[in-house]
């Protein structure tokens, strides 16, 4: 959304569609959004997406809003490893070094353009 609050990716003319948005990895060609669907709740577009975990607990993503406007996303988190599974807690996100933090009832990431 933009600073004002308008949702800026919409269908209808916005500034962005939500068919050219990806979030890719360091590599910048695996595009690791699983699923876009649009949430009544917040009147926009929810992005599901997930990232390779390394030990460092912070990987470094590309986020791609159209051709000409690419962000960087640095998620942190925290693994827990026992005999059963491995589970990784997300506990701090960055957008170009600026805090992004979880909101509404579905804790998806917010960004302000």
């Amino acid at each position: 959304m933009d600073k004002g609050g308008k949702n800026l990716v919409t269908t209808e003319g916005s500034r962005y569609s939500p068919d050219s948005i990806r979030l890719f990895e360091t590599d910048k060609k695996t595009n690791v959004i699983f699923d876009i669907k649009y949430d009544e709740s917040v009147k926009g577009y929810l992005f599901q997406a997930d990232c390779y975990k390394n030990d460092s607990g912070s990987s470094q993503l590309f986020l791609r809003l159209d051709q000409s406007d690419t962000d960087t996303l640095i998620a942190s988190y925290q693994t827990t490893r026992s005999k059963c599974f491995t589970y990784h807690d997300y506990t701090h996100f960055q957008l170009n070094g600026k805090d992004v933090y979880g909101a509404g009832e579905t804790a998806a990431l917010v960004i302000v353009k």
